[in-house]
């Protein structure tokens, strides 16, 4: 193989080619996954630790808050999105947590953490199918 005196690359791309044709004989060869199957998702996928299957799925759906006393936050989940974090709350599954605005998202993440880490009670109030209010005890 010719190389270049100033860089340590070959010179011609038929050099390279008779490289990689012979250095892939000894590589095993790889089904190609399916792409669709890792799309990323807006929403968490796993179901959240704990929970029976009794969690009520569409408590403050319609718009009118509902008030959850002495729940537990068993799970977090977040992603390098904006105003996109989610916590598993016992009897209810993956809520989201509000995303009308940053600072309520992050004050929220911030009390779901420390009512998780300390296993704390939780006094929270669903609205349209997001955490919008919680008190930790």
């Amino acid at each position: 193989m010719k190389k270049n005196k100033d860089c340590n690359c070959p010179e011609d791309i038929e050099d390279v080619q008779m490289n990689i044709s012979e250095s892939s004989d000894s590589q095993p060869n790889l089904a190609i996954e399916n792409i669709e199957s890792s799309a990323e998702s807006d929403q968490p996928l796993e179901a959240p630790p704990y929970e029976d299957g009794d969690a009520e799925q569409d408590s403050g759906a319609f718009g009118a808050g509902a008030w959850h006393n002495n729940k537990k936050v068993t799970s977090l989940w977040s992603k390098d999105e904006t105003r996109n974090s989610w916590a598993a709350v016992s009897g209810l599954g993956w809520k989201k947590l509000n995303s009308s605005n940053n600072s309520s998202c992050v004050a929220l993440t911030i009390l779901s953490a420390h009512a998780k880490q300390y296993n704390r009670n939780v006094k929270l109030k669903i609205d349209n199918n997001q955490i919008k209010e919680m008190y930790v005890w």
